[in-house]
């Protein structure tokens, strides 16, 4: 068992760094292609606006908790 002690919501800074990681990748496209490949690149980025599309939608929240076993 565990005794929570506290919690704190940060879904807005995982928005905010998901949104930042989206960008930054949009601009290295034909680098980040040739990396991983067209096909391995495309599902990578279909993931992740996926993730990001639903946290911007409040449909995910991220927690962290700071809890002792009891």
């Amino acid at each position: 068992m565990w005794l929570v002690l506290d919690r704190m919501d940060v879904t807005a800074e995982l928005r905010q760094s998901a949104h930042a990681l989206t960008e930054a990748i949009k601009l290295r496209v034909q680098a980040l292609t040739e990396a991983y490949g067209s096909a391995d690149f495309a599902e990578r980025m279909q993931r992740r606006e996926a993730a990001l599309a639903v946290t911007e939608r409040g449909l995910f929240r991220r927690e962290i908790f700071l809890a002792v076993a009891t």
